[in-house]
């Protein structure tokens, strides 16, 4: 019965057990995987980081618990943590449970890609093992785990080497897998279709009742001919903390490694062919991500800002689902607060690209303060905002502090790294960080020398640190966020990242580079080379492909929204009462009293009315101009 709390293996855990969980370890003598990630919730919707923050191996220590393993790792790199101790992770290095403004994420506790455990005080670590902390907007389902499904199959089963028979299909159990016997050391990756149910992996025997004999999922497997792999899915002892009633998958691969002489020849020709993933074109990248990102049954609802921005300022979004979602994101705002500039910093974005206004947002976003409580995000998003339009700060009261452009510059300028770069914290630079701010000091480039010398530097950095693909690294793997965040920050200050030779290595270029995370025929982006594709990825790729478009187009950068018209409201007035006894009562030649009625139309679409009431609307007009005018002037004097 699946009628324990979800949240007990969330962030906003119920469970506060502080029973010890020791790992059974010799000290110097095996090692754990500690694996902190973000890849739901993106810095631009008002994460304070996002990626990958830790992955390596660190030594397990006789006695220590999981938690304290964990704390320690990030305790090496100056992160910081709350609640492990007490089964209860509400904080990693700020990013805290339910920080979205859904209020729905929190931080999920994985132990070997299963996280369907009861949380990081429940688990005992062995060598081998990973330990995974990753946050999700969805209650999990974001990260592969369901708690409303019993299944126990697989979605997926790859080997490193070898010819799998048949092609796997989660309803089939059983196979043959045809190695070399001269090179006959494996590497199996199972991928559970429901990440709430635990896999293990045996040879020739399947004892899931005896402890450690499993293989763990990080080792090679030397298979010798008529060798059995096992792979078991939801036995008993490994069921999702939610479920009762699921019933184990036990999938078995039979060897068969025969011996095949390769010639040296042959040999030598393959170590000359390295493999290279296919380059797809921008035409093709931006059809198929702009139709998935169309597709979606919920894109005028509030919450998708990003995708509407792209539409948008790609003239991919219609008339109708524009005016869906801005009724639909007026009745949100009204019941929210905001309490983060880059909340603030979005909205106006996006309504700035549909024709809204959007000084609601650029007036909270004129207390500095405010504005920079987030660090460099606040700042440089507050910087996109206010310069989408030039519209400037609205003036502060007497006890806050005046917010400003320049202002917001000298922040950034100041938290530049010597190498030229920046980061979220740490001193490695980040390149998807320095693209972002890049884009925000885009306007101000070639008229401010401080701007300009910046971001020359940091071009030059960039540049110099782009891999041979043209992709770029962060957190020790390539990614395709940094790339999208330097595609958009190369469109905005007008370089060409398809063609500009500092972006340019042999046949690729940033565009093909971004190309290395796009997933053919589904239109989505991953956020590695090898991994599944997602949805933060997605997102930050299609931006930087609608950046891209607008510059191949000659239309003005992405953040720049100097080109859209403020939509007009149509505004019906009151209906003028008349006196029935000065109607015209003879009967008049039928043209003039078409020309009469024409006279005292009503107003449409904003045009001026004609006859004696449209010279009285047109000379109240006037004179509001002209009041509204000098208020106007009083007002930017103030500024």
């Amino acid at each position: 019965m699946k009628t324990k709390l979800l949240s007990a293996v969330l962030s906003v855990s119920i469970l506060t057990s502080t029973l010890p969980f020791y790992v059974s370890a010799t000290e110097g003598e095996s090692k754990v995987r500690i694996l902190v990630e973000n890849n739901t919730f993106s810095v631009s919707d008002g994460a304070v980081w996002e990626g990958v923050l830790i992955d390596e191996w660190v030594d397990l220590e006789q006695g220590m618990s999981a938690a304290d393993i964990f704390n320690n790792t990030l305790s090496a790199h100056g992160y910081t943590q709350t609640g492990a101790s007490d089964n209860w992770i509400t904080d990693i290095n700020g990013l805290s449970a339910s920080a979205d403004a859904a209020g729905m994420g929190g931080w999920m506790v994985g132990l070997d890609d299963w996280y369907g455990n009861g949380g990081i005080g429940t688990l005992s670590l062995e060598n081998g093992d990973e330990l995974m902390l990753s946050y999700s907007l969805s209650w999990g389902s974001d990260i592969g785990y369901d708690y409303t499904s019993d299944s126990t199959k697989l979605s997926s089963l790859t080997f490193d080497k070898g010819e799998l028979s048949p092609a796997f299909s989660p309803d089939v159990t059983e196979y043959t897998l045809k190695l070399d016997e001269n090179d006959n050391t494996v590497h199996i990756t199972p991928t559970a279709e429901n990440k709430g149910f635990r896999y293990k992996i045996y040879k020739n025997e399947y004892t899931p009742d005896t402890e450690n004999t499993d293989i763990k999922r990080t080792a090679d497997i030397t298979a010798e001919n008529g060798d059995e792999i096992f792979v078991g899915v939801g036995h008993k002892e490994w069921h999702s903390y939610y479920s009762d009633n699921a019933s184990e998958t036990v999938y078995k691969i039979t060897v068969n490694a025969e011996s095949t002489p390769i010639s040296e020849p042959d040999k030598k020709d393959d170590e000359e062919k390295p493999q290279i993933k296919e380059i797809v074109d921008f035409d093709t990248m931006f059809s198929e991500t702009t139709d998935t990102i169309k597709k979606s049954a919920s894109l005028t609802e509030a919450g998708n800002e990003w995708q509407i921005l792209g539409l948008a300022r790609t003239g991919q979004l219609s008339k109708e689902d524009r005016d869906k979602y801005a009724e639909n994101l007026s009745s949100y705002l009204k019941d929210t607060e905001l309490n983060k500039a880059t909340d603030c910093a979005k909205y106006a974005l996006v309504k700035a690209s549909i024709g809204e206004d959007f000084s609601d947002m650029t007036e909270k976003l004129s207390d500095y303060d405010f504005a920079v409580k987030q660090g460099i995000n606040g700042a440089l998003y507050t910087l996109l905002a206010v310069s989408a339009k030039e519209s400037g700060f609205a003036a502060v009261s007497s006890d806050t502090v005046q917010n400003s452009e320049e202002a917001l510059i000298k922040y950034m300028l100041e938290l530049q790294q010597d190498n030229g770069g920046w980061a979220f914290f740490g001193d490695a630079y980040e390149p998807d960080m320095t693209g972002m701010v890049l884009q925000s000091l885009a306007p101000y480039y070639k008229k401010d020398d401080a701007v300009t010398n910046a971001v020359d530097k940091a071009l030059e950095l960039l540049s110099s640190t782009m891999n041979d693909d043209c992709t770029f690294t962060s957190y020790g793997a390539a990614n395709s966020e940094s790339s999208s965040q330097v595609i958009i920050a190369l469109a905005a200050l007008g370089i060409d990242p398809e063609n500009d030779e500092r972006f340019v290595n042999g046949e690729h270029n940033l565009i093909s580079g971004l190309s290395q995370f796009y997933k053919k025929g589904e239109g989505m982006f991953s956020h590695g080379t090898d991994e599944d594709v997602n949805a933060l990825s997605t997102l930050q790729a299609f931006t930087a492909l609608c950046a891209y478009k607008r510059f191949k187009d000659g239309q003005t950068a992405f953040y720049d929204m100097s080109d859209v018209e403020t939509v007009k409201k149509d505004i019906t007035p009151e209906p003028v009462q008349t006196d029935d006894n000065n109607k015209k009562s003879d009967n008049t030649n039928e043209n003039e009293n078409s020309t009469a009625a024409k006279d005292n139309e009503q107003p449409v679409n904003g045009t001026v009315p004609t006859g004696d009431r449209g010279i009285s609307a047109l000379v109240f007009i006037i004179a509001l101009s002209f009041v509204t005018a000098v208020v106007c002037r009083r007002k930017k004097n103030e500024n």
